[in-house]
């Protein structure tokens, strides 16, 4: 049998001199993708339902929030921070108690990109968190709510608990 002659990797990979990008699957393919037993496959379909601006992936990546595998969690986190919908926030106050200290970790970045005032209460409780990522991220992330919200919700009282890394 002979060989397809093989593509160049600008087609395949996108040249961006040309102002082309590669082939992408669509989001229903990703959203089967989320069903896959693999969990690397499940990861890479939620990763690259994060990279897409379009609301159709909201939904998705909301139930991939609440995958098996802390990977894929992780990644549906990182797809949520930019989505200013109550239903996301909603869903990332539920996830800033997950197990995994990488997941809560992304959670508590993207709480504290939606600005709500709402979510004050959980980035303060995060601040006390056992890991020390998830509690510099929280620190953070307080940092860019008002300085007298922060006060009201009990943010001084949370930091003086912590060590000076934190602070």
């Amino acid at each position: 049998p002979q060989r397809r002659p093989r593509r160049p990797m600008n087609v395949l990979l996108g040249d961006p001199d040309k102002g082309n990008e590669p082939p992408r699957p669509d989001v229903q393919a990703l959203t089967g993708a989320l069903e896959d037993p693999s969990s690397s496959v499940r990861e890479s379909a939620a990763l690259a339902l994060a990279l897409r601006s379009s609301d159709a992936v909201v939904d998705p990546l909301l139930r991939a929030l609440k995958d098996r595998s802390s990977q894929v969690r992780e990644k549906a986190a990182i797809g949520l921070a930019m989505r200013q919908q109550p239903r996301v926030v909603d869903a990332l106050l539920e996830a800033a108690h997950d197990s995994d200290p990488q997941v809560r970790e992304k959670v508590v970045i993207a709480l504290g990109l939606s600005g709500e005032g709402r979510v004050q209460k959980a980035l303060i409780a995060a601040v006390g968190d056992s890991d020390e990522q998830v509690r510099e991220e929280a620190a953070q992330a307080l940092a860019a709510f008002p300085l007298a919200d922060a006060i009201r919700g009990g943010i001084a009282g949370a930091l003086k608990s912590l060590g000076t890394d934190v602070r």
